[in-house]
Parts: C-alpha cells; structure tokens; sequence
C-alpha cells in the first residue's frame, strides 16, 4: 500500500498558487549594452542621451539649398545656382553658403548649417559648375530636423518592457550605452520517469518521448527565463529529492514534470514534501485540465510541479508557469491577454468541473465558434488543430450568441511572420 492519504489534493485557486510562489522573490537587477540586452525586462525607464537627429540630416542625395534662392525658380525659367566644390558630401555641415550657392549632399548625412531644403539630384539638372532648380522648395523640404525622432532626455522605453531587436536598435541610436534591465531568472527544468527517453515515438516502443521536457525548455525561455540544468531524473523519492537538494540555491525557480498524480509511482510531490525544507505548500489547482499541479517555496527557490499528461502540462504551463516566469522575469504575474473574441453558435452546458478554471479548445466553424469539451486522448494534436484557446471561469457556462475570448499563446501558437 502506498499513502494515498498524503496525495490528496487540496485545490487552490491559480492566482493563489501563483502567488505562492512568487512570494518574496527579489528581482536581481543588472546592466547592459543595448546590443545585449535583447530578451531582457527593462527595470527603469529608458531615456534618449542625445538628440536624434543630431543636426539636420538630407533625406534624398541632391542639392542642399536656401530656399529662399529657390523662390523664383519655373520650368520655363530655371534659377541657376553656384556648385561650391572641393566639399565633402558627407561632412557639408561644416560649410556656410553664399547666395546663390548649393552643395551636394548625401541621404542620412549633414547639411550645411545655413540651409533648410535638399533638391534631390534627378529634379535638377547640372551643366559645368551649375544646377539648375525648375521648381521652388518650401522651407523643411527633404530635410530630417534635429531632435526631429527624439530629443536628448525623452523617455524612450518604460520601465517593465521586453526589449526587442528594434528596441536595442532604438537605444543605440539614441546614444544609450547602458541599461538597467532585471536579470534572466534562473530555471532548472526535469521529467520524472525511466519510461522516458529522448526520441521520437516508435510503433509498439515501451518508452514515451521525453517531448514534454523540450515544450517546457523552449516555453522558459520564451517567457525570458534562463536554463541552467535539465535533465530527466529515475522515479524514485532518493533521485528526485537529491537533484532537487542540490540545485536549490542555484536555482530561482525548479519546474518539474510528472510524478503528482495519486499512483504508486507518482512520487515527485510527496518526495520534495517529505525531504526538502519549504515555507509555503498547495497541492492540486482549481483548473481543468491540470488540477493535480502543485508546488512549494522554499527559503531559496520555488518549485513548480507540472502533471506528465500533455493537456494538463500545457494547461498549467499557461496558468501557473507562464505567470510565474514573467514576474521572476521583471514583468507582471499574468496569464494570457485575449487575441480576439468570437461569438458562440451553441451552447457550452458541461457542468463537469464547473467549480474550476477551465481551459478548453474553440473551433471556427462556418455559421460562428464552438467550445471543444476535452476527450479522452492525450491532445497532443488538439492545440493545432483548433483556433486557439478559451479559459471559462469558475460557475461560468458559457452560452448562444455571447462572445467569448480565443487566446493563441505564442509558446504553442509561435509568432506570426
């Protein structure tokens, strides 16, 4: 006999669970170089250190002007201006114009400082050292502004915002050579089970591929969380708990996967339970699929224990671990934000687990959106194989005609091109 009695569950709600295991985490807060930065959670505002433009810059290559020389200017009766030579299109701001003169200048660089408009080069017409303007320019024409994009001192980025690629480009054009960003927190991710293993599924196999493992992995570090250790560990209370001892302290938060169920070999939670010092336990959430997830904190590091089912693992993966990592990470301890809403053409009556969180599959149909009530498989496929995802509240049931929210997590979903 094993004790059935210690593995039952004591369901809390998602949002207590999350704050379990946030409880007194302390964001670490680092610097970078813009160029490194990307990935990272801003921890302070964002400022511009100069102006951008710098000085006014051309935007075509042409024929910087005064445009009060250009005022006369027709195409039956062209104005002629003076080629001043011997200057260097790229560095014309150091040149002064006389009346009647232009320069050449190039797109994206200086020019000189007593003119205000660029006549692009194909509008005009060079004979010897003269160009010939056939139309007049108002004041501005073909000409970025200094401090035009941004000024030095302007907030370019709030705190509490993942850079991005365009982001870091951002910060280097505006002069920024460090930032404050909060640091990756530290993951390390393990599965439970000698059935496991580390290639594709076979016909007639007795192993099951460690899959769910690599979805976490690359889940962690989309939600801007640091791998430091995976590994799949033998179902055994002495395993678990000793790779779990010993990375705590390294770790900010520990994820495992499978072993919380109530079966003789379902040893994860009750291992950590039993032989690891904690401050904070829950066992089992109110959510559907997923109710047997569970966790601890403890002095150093949270753990997140994930069911091995793949319905319940990506079910907790979006309501317990997404939140959890995006906190540790510098963000806010959020779920999911709807994509878009669609209206129900039936009614969703399950009452099964009515009192729960639950996260169900929506399919578009021609006439409108349906609710998929789980079956009995795995669901590897079923995520791609719908629209995306609804979360129902507790006592909730959904009804004809209302509009419900579709969530396409990019952890499943990916990103659009």
């Amino acid at each position: 006999m094993y004790p059935i009695i210690e593995k039952l569950y004591k369901y809390v709600d998602p949002s207590r669970a999350v704050s379990i295991l946030i409880k007194g985490y302390r964001r670490r807060i680092i610097r970078l170089r813009p160029d490194k930065s990307i990935g990272y959670i801003t921890a302070e505002p964002v400022y511009a250190e100069i102006d951008r433009p710098y000085t006014n810059l051309s935007h075509v290559d042409g024929w910087a002007v005064r445009s009060e020389d250009t005022r006369k200017a027709s195409s039956e009766n062209p104005i002629k201006l003076k080629v001043k030579e011997d200057v260097d299109s790229r560095r014309a701001s150091d040149t002064i114009l006389g009346p009647g003169e232009t320069v050449f200048v190039e797109t994206g660089f200086p020019i000189p400082v007593n003119t205000d408009a660029v006549i692009p080069i194909e509008s005009t017409r060079r004979i010897n050292n003269h160009v010939y303007i056939y139309a007049p320019v108002p004041k501005g024409y073909n000409v970025f502004p200094k401090g035009s994009d941004f000024h030095k001192g302007e907030e370019l980025l709030p705190r509490g915002v993942r850079i991005t690629s365009y982001a870091s480009k951002l910060l280097m054009d505006a002069g920024v050579w460090r930032v404050n960003v909060y640091d990756k927190p530290r993951i390390a991710v393990y599965s439970t089970g000698v059935e496991l293993k580390e290639e594709p599924a076979l016909p007639g196999q007795s192993y099951i591929p460690d899959s769910s493992r690599l979805f976490i992995n690359k889940a962690v570090e989309m939600l801007g969380g640091n791998i430091i250790d995976t590994a799949n560990i033998p179902d055994s209370s002495e395993s678990i708990a000793g790779v779990i001892e010993e990375i705590l302290g390294d770790a900010d938060l520990v994820v495992t996967i499978g072993g919380v169920s109530m079966g003789p070999k379902d040893m994860t939670w009750t291992s950590i339970k039993n032989k690891i010092k904690y401050l904070e336990v829950f066992r089992g959430t109110k959510m559907h699929p997923g109710r047997s997830t569970s966790g601890f904190r403890t002095p150093t590091t949270s753990i997140i224990n994930l069911p091995g089912l793949p319905q319940s693992t990506i079910a907790a993966t979006l309501l317990i671990l997404t939140p959890v990592i995006k906190y540790m990470a510098g963000g806010e301890p959020e779920t999911l934000k709807p994509n878009y809403t669609v209206r129900l053409v039936e009614n969703y009556g399950s009452d099964k687990y009515l009192g729960f969180h639950r996260i169900r599959y929506v399919d578009i149909r021609d006439e409108g959106a349906v609710i998929i009530e789980n079956n009995p498989s795995y669901n590897v496929s079923t995520p791609l194989r719908y629209a995306g995802i609804t979360i129902i509240p507790p006592g909730k049931k959904p009804s004809k005609n209302e509009l419900i929210p579709v969530y396409k997590p990019s952890i499943i979903y990916g990103l659009e091109p």
